[in-house]
């Protein structure tokens, strides 16, 4: 049992172009006409929202395409996680002419990349690993590192500066250049 709701006020002064409304107070779908939600559609629902589509569409075609023409993407769970599974996923950030591209990962504890095969990092102007605690790297087997010139910094002087920096111990373990 539900309404179908044409030209109704909403309780914010929206008046809905035509709005579907379940049982539920909290289970409806309007397509909102005027005031700060014209042209909106808007979904909410008090359980599981599911989309499955792509039944008869092949292996590699477009099964489920979503455009934001101007605009963020915001996908939130409050109280969950994000989860993506495919059988491959590409995280791509690449704007117009190549001028803009930024991927940002953030944690408030860890960050973990584990890969069966191996993990490239390839960055065309350079890259930096910075802690201002214990870094570590492991090879088990074998560890190469190739360079033109190493430059090494290893100081037990907390005053005074470095052989190959001109900051001291102190400046360097507290000086994020992480941003």
């Amino acid at each position: 049992m539900g309404n179908l709701e044409i030209g109704k006020e909403c309780l914010d002064g929206v008046i809905t172009g035509i709005g579907l409304q379940g049982r539920n107070s909290i289970h409806y779908i309007h397509l909102d006409a005027t005031g700060n939600r014209a042209g909106w559609t808007l979904m909410r629902n008090p359980g599981v929202f599911e989309i499955k589509c792509g039944d008869t569409v092949a292996p590699n075609d477009i099964g489920l395409d979503i455009e934001c023409l101007n605009g963020d993407i915001n996908l939130t769970a409050t109280n969950g996680r994000i989860r993506l599974h495919a059988l491959d996923i590409d995280i791509l950030a690449d704007g117009p002419d190549n001028k803009r591209g930024h991927i940002k990962i953030e944690a408030n504890q860890d960050v973990k990349v584990k890969a069966q095969g191996s993990f490239d990092v390839k960055a065309e102007t350079g890259y930096r690993l910075y802690t201002p605690h214990i870094g570590k790297i492991v090879a088990n087997t074998k560890l190469n590192l190739v360079s033109n010139f190493i430059n090494g910094l290893t100081c037990a002087s907390a005053t005074l500066p470095g052989k190959t920096d001109v900051l001291t111990t102190f400046e360097y373990l507290t000086d994020s250049s992480y941003s």
